[in-house]
């Protein structure tokens, strides 16, 4: 399972990496994200519950990361910008967020791990475990589940011609 959802990690990242030389529409571009990011979140309930190692002799791995954020919004243009509800349960004021920034922030939460995760090191891995876990049950899940909603409606009532 756990070799599944890297298999997605790479998948997405691979995808969001390759934004500028790709020759996708924006349309292209958010299937195949509606494509990958449900079965993330899916597979994300299936990961293991580790504890955290208690060595305090790891070291932190620290890499300059880019987020895609810019390509994203050049791709996506005027279509980048969306309004949600931050919480529904408590909410009723909608406010305006971007694709480009929940597709980046779900890049970076689950690209931060990934690395920590191919060390090979057992403690490492069980870092990113948990670090995935957190991060799906929470700040990348909501950007997740919210994201959704926008590329559904683009992709079948806003950038159907460019098909």
């Amino acid at each position: 399972m756990i070799t599944q959802f890297i298999q997605l990690i790479h998948q997405y990242l691979y995808l969001l990496d390759g934004l500028p030389q790709a020759n996708l529409t924006g349309r292209e571009f958010l299937i195949e994200c509606a494509i990958l990011l449900p079965k993330i979140y899916s597979l994300s309930h299936k990961l293991p519950e580790v504890e955290l190692p208690e060595d305090e002799s790891i070291q932190e791995i620290t890499v300059s990361i880019q987020a895609p954020t810019i390509a994203i919004n050049r791709l996506l243009g005027e279509y980048d910008l969306y309004s949600e509800v931050f919480d529904p349960v408590v909410d009723t004021e909608a406010i305006t967020t971007t694709i480009s920034d929940d597709l980046s922030d779900i890049y970076l939460d689950l690209k931060r791990p990934l690395i920590k995760y191919k060390t090979g090191i057992a403690a490492n891995q069980c870092i990113a475990i948990w670090e995935w876990r957190f991060n799906l049950q929470g700040h990348c899940g909501d950007h997740l589940v919210d994201v959704l909603r926008p590329i559904h409606r683009l992709v079948y009532n806003h950038l159907v011609a460019e098909s």
